[in-house]
């Protein structure tokens, strides 16, 4: 009887010890690695940090990426938005997903990407100036760095807010839509 007893009690602390991971958590992990995945296929970066806000519902997501590409600023601009633009319609119109999101639908300013340009398989090294070696920001500002010196990685040489940043896009866009055709 007492070992019927003791096993039980070793059940049921087994069994009440044990933590389900919540469903929205599941699908942010998901949709974390699934777009990852898209983003090396697609664009050739290497995921390098990935994150959410998951406490009750997914509230937000966080991509740092790598990449061995050499851009000027306005390129590491355009290709920056092409990354973030991509992610939120992905966001947006995963269906296993949006029933997760602690709102709907996702903005800029729910995502935070950045983007490291870096010599060769180095983590350390970023690509070498006059070429962006960092692109990131926050829901308001965007950032761009060369690579630094000594024990700085990066060194800041430009910020702009998200709304310029768009907007220089938006005018970029328009001037090579308006061109006339090359003979």
């Amino acid at each position: 009887m007492s070992q019927l007893m003791i096993f039980g009690l070793m059940a049921f602390c087994c069994v009440s010890c044990v933590k389900l991971t919540p469903s929205h958590e599941i699908e942010g992990k998901r949709f974390i690695a699934s777009f990852e995945r898209e983003m090396y296929q697609d664009c050739d970066l290497k995921p390098y940090i990935h994150g959410g806000q998951f406490f009750s519902s997914v509230n937000g997501f966080e991509f740092w990426f790598t990449s061995n590409r050499k851009l000027s600023l306005d390129e590491a601009r355009r290709f920056y938005f092409l990354v973030v633009d991509r992610l939120i319609a992905r966001i947006n119109s995963d269906k296993d997903l949006i029933p997760h999101l602690g709102h709907y639908p996702f903005q800029q300013q729910d995502v935070d990407v950045s983007i490291a340009f870096l010599e060769g398989e180095r983590h350390d090294l970023g690509v070498e100036p006059p070429y962006i070696a960092n692109v990131g920001g926050d829901a308001n500002m965007l950032y761009y760095s060369i690579r630094g010196e000594g024990d700085n990685l990066f060194k800041k040489i430009h910020s702009e807010s998200v709304k310029r940043a768009r907007g220089i896009l938006e005018h970029q866009n328009n001037l090579l839509n308006t061109q006339p055709a090359s003979p």
